[in-house]
């Protein structure tokens, strides 16, 4: 049984991932080099990625800070890494080439926290009484 200080910290860090990532999202015309991922076109779908990302941050933040209260937060995470990872396993599965074997790596650490997610939503009784 995993304690309830372990859950804590991992929801904080899960929030500092997507709070990281959607930052990374949203600067994404001067973080990645032009050579190795092509500009999209229309950035605003980039930029609304992003805060759609931030926003699930948040949620991981207010799960850390309250876990009982905020499992929906926490289910609607495992939705939505579900279909992160169904995304990106689609277009690994129709191009195959190495950015599509890069965004899998980053497909299977989504899953993995939607994994984790499903734990902490299945034993939150048991790991806020330990506490």
């Amino acid at each position: 049984m995993i304690n309830a200080k372990t859950v804590k910290n991992a929801l904080y860090i899960a929030a500092i991932f997507n709070w990281s990532s959607a930052v990374m999202l949203f600067f994404y015309r001067s973080v990645v080099p032009v050579e190795f991922l092509p500009i999209p076109t229309h950035s605003q779908w980039i930029i609304m990625l992003s805060a759609l990302i931030g926003s699930f941050g948040f949620a991981y933040f207010w799960a850390a800070r309250d876990l009982l209260a905020n499992i929906p937060l926490l289910k609607l995470g495992v939705v939505g890494k579900a279909f992160v990872f169904a995304a990106i396993v689609y277009v690994f599965k129709s191009e195959g080439d190495t950015l599509s074997q890069i965004n899998l790596f980053f497909g299977f650490v989504d899953m993995a926290w939607g994994v984790f997610f499903l734990y902490v939503i299945f034993n939150a009784d048991r790991i806020t009484a330990a506490a």
